[in-house]
C-alpha cells in the first residue's frame, strides 16, 4: 500500500495550464486516490479531466495530472 507523503506542498506542486486548469506532478508513492484526497477532488472528476488515464492503478512518478479549474487553490 502506498504511503501518504504529507511533506509535499500541494500549492507548489500545482502549475498553471491554459484555460484556468492546473496540473499536479505525480510524486513517488502517489496514487490517484491519494492525489484526489490530498486535493479534495472526487476521483471521478479527476478521471474526467484526464481521459488518457485508462487504468486508475497505473500512473507514473513525474507524470502530469490535469486538475479541473473548479478545484484549483486560488493564489
Amino acid at each position: 500500500m502506498a504511503t501518504f507523503n504529507s511533506s509535499i506542498d500541494v500549492d507548489n506542486t500545482l502549475a498553471s495550464l491554459p484555460g484556468g486548469s492546473g496540473q499536479y506532478i505525480v510524486h513517488p508513492g502517489d496514487t490517484l486516490r491519494i492525489i484526489a484526497e490530498r486535493l479534495h477532488i472526487p476521483i471521478g472528476d479527476l478521471l474526467g479531466a484526464n481521459p488518457s488515464i485508462y487504468n486508475v492503478n497505473l500512473i507514473f512518478t513525474g507524470q502530469s495530472i490535469k486538475i479541473p479549474n473548479t478545484y484549483r487553490t486560488p493564489r
